[in-house]
């Protein structure tokens, strides 16, 4: 009971300081410090194996996915190009529907399988235009690009290609597109309510007098007014975002996922070099600028990691993970509180799917449950908690983008939390109905 106690009061120190401002590195330490103790655990081998063993896991596998990521975002940025692209969409949508483009670009940049961080970091410079023009403020952006890349291609939309979706299909042998008409029905109750909150946010902050405003990163002045002098044309520009799709597409059959992306990534900055080379001051150090650009959403994203795996280590955390295994309810019921609970406690939507289905996947079946409702249901219920401010998706895309949680978080919350929260409510109802093709 201790251990668990000492969780409790590890987690919530670490969401509330996170949410205040606090550096992760130094809270992600002090909240392990905390479980360890707590739970009786030898301290330094949870800081020197489990914790380090977490972090320097994380860092080794996405070192090379981050670092060419913001090469390449700031590559775009600093060539004219994320201007030239966001122009042409305030042309074909109007400035006022900044928001609706992100989100729309995010989703279909996340439907075809390129990884958020990568669409982050791609975006950015472009949203930061647009944002710009349309006197909208920053907090706003954030929530728009979370809302694209956390919720419908993470979890119900039928075929994404993310892990969310793919994980449930190899427990229950089901195609990606398992409960289309669940998935389906959910996307669009998401999209239509999620739109409308941050339509009612940006109504909101023009009444209060609300405003972009720049930070040196965005590489923008407090003038709005369009320049297109010297911009490469719209066609030029987006050229380079659209072969990093089209080449993990194409890739990720023969590659693993994360070499499909390098090597998209890696292309698309020979080819946006050799589009804009006269338009680069300094070629180097734009790599210099963009590489470093990285390391410290890296490290916020695997001090997350970090803090997790000295969590999952500790005795509380099967202590807690048992009881959530025997919660005994409808098996729908049961999955949509499993799920959440662990996928909160981890701060990560693909770890609460495999914990839940490692233990409970199997059960569940011998219950009666439809193996494609499970699906859906798992793929959906896994984007409800997960989001919750010490999520490391959320504290990298808040450092990307230059917001924090206490400018951010609410809207976030709203967008991710408690749509999915609900759209998971509509999904057991519709499984416990039978509604599911």
């Amino acid at each position: 009971m201790l251990g668990v106690i000492g969780f409790i009061i590890s987690l919530i120190f670490v969401v509330i300081t996170v949410y205040k401002g606090w550096d992760i590195l130094p809270v992600s330490i002090i909240g392990g410090i905390l479980v360890a103790l707590s739970n009786q655990m030898n301290l330094w081998e949870a800081l020197s194996v489990d914790y380090a063993d977490g972090l320097g896991g994380y860092v080794a596998s996405y070192f090379l996915i981050f670092m060419l990521g913001a090469f390449f975002g700031e590559l775009i940025s600093v060539t004219g190009s994320a201007k030239a692209i966001s122009y042409k969409l305030m042309d074909v949508m109007g400035a006022k529907r900044a928001p609706l483009a992100v989100v729309i670009v995010t989703l279909l940049l996340t439907y075809g399988g390129v990884n958020s961080f990568i669409v982050v970091f791609t975006l950015y410079p472009i949203a930061v235009v647009l944002f710009n023009e349309a006197k909208i403020p920053r907090r706003i952006l954030a929530a728009c690009i979370l809302f694209g890349c956390g919720t419908i291609t993470q979890s119900s939309m039928p075929g994404t290609p993310a892990i969310q979706n793919l994980i449930p299909a190899t427990y229950f042998n089901t195609p990606t597109t398992a409960a289309p008409v669940t998935g389906i029905v959910t996307s669009v109750i998401t999209m239509v309510l999620g739109m409308a909150y941050i339509e009612w946010q940006v109504k909101k902050a023009a009444a209060n007098g609300e405003v972009f405003v720049p930070v040196p990163n965005d590489n923008l002045s407090a003038n709005i007014e369009r320049d297109t002098t010297g911009l490469p044309d719209w066609k030029i520009a987006v050229a380079p975002v659209l072969v990093v799709i089209v080449l993990i597409l194409a890739l990720t059959s023969v590659l693993p996922a994360l070499a499909a992306v390098s090597v998209g990534l890696l292309v698309a900055i020979v080819m946006t070099y050799a589009l804009n080379w006269k338009r680069i001051e300094n070629p180097v150090q734009t790599m210099t600028d963009g590489c470093v650009a990285s390391i410290m959403p890296l490290l916020n994203t695997a001090a997350i990691v970090a803090y997790g795996a000295i969590v999952k280590s500790s005795p509380s955390f099967q202590s807690m993970v048992d009881f959530t295994m025997n919660l005994n309810y409808n098996p729908y019921v049961t999955t949509a509180l499993g799920v959440n609970i662990i996928a909160g406690i981890t701060g990560s939507a693909s770890g609460g799917i495999i914990i839940f289905l490692d233990n409970m996947g199997e059960f569940l079946l011998q219950q009666g449950a439809d193996p494609a409702a499970l699906h859906r249901l798992v793929s959906i219920a896994a984007a409800g908690l997960d989001t919750l401010p010490h999520n490391g998706a959320v504290v990298s895309i808040f450092a990307v983008i230059g917001t924090t949680h206490k400018e951010s978080y609410k809207d976030v919350f709203a967008v991710t939390v408690t749509l999915s929260v609900l759209i998971t409510v509509v999904a057991v109802v519709m499984a416990m109905m039978g509604i599911t093709y």
